[in-house]
């Protein structure tokens, strides 16, 4: 079993060798997990949800609800026990970190100041659910530091 900090570190260092090539191959997730995550969104709803997605080779095979400690509409702090029991069942079952999601109860899917300063993992995907008006509508983004976002593609099948 790998502690967390050398999943950390495994981490940066992917992030590392990333950002010399920032676009990855999209992520691709099933419908009953895309809509697992919605539904956490539209339960915490109107504070911001956050979690996580992990899979091989580009395919969500788990999601892992965070509960946000922060309780905000505007961001959110992923509870750091919850957190660290996903990393260790992730680095167990021999998967990788695919994407970090989290809500936008009152804005647009688009990543905001604060999703930029708090963007400490730019080798995965930031996946973005927003639920302005009543619309579901979610994108992903690679948010690499000091750099262009970019939206990447999301297939569900």
């Amino acid at each position: 079993m790998m502690a967390y900090g050398s999943l950390y570190g495994k981490l940066s260092a992917l992030a590392q060798n990333e950002l010399d090539d920032c676009h990855a191959a999209m992520i691709r997730i099933s419908r009953a997990l895309f809509q697992r995550m919605i539904d956490h969104a539209k339960q915490v709803w109107p504070t911001e949800c956050c979690g996580l997605l992990a899979g091989k080779d580009g395919v969500v095979t788990r999601i892992y609800p965070l509960e946000n400690r922060e309780g905000s509409r505007v961001s959110y702090q992923a509870d750091p026990e919850q957190q660290f029991r996903a990393f260790q069942e992730i680095e167990d079952l021999g998967l990788d970190l695919l994407a970090i999601y989290h809500s936008h109860p009152d804005t647009e899917s688009y990543p905001s100041k604060v999703d930029r300063e708090k963007a400490f993992y730019s080798e995965v995907l930031h996946i973005i659910i927003s639920l302005k008006d009543g619309a579901d509508q979610v994108r992903a983004f690679r948010i690499p530091r000091g750099r262009k976002i970019i939206e990447e593609r999301l297939e569900i099948f």
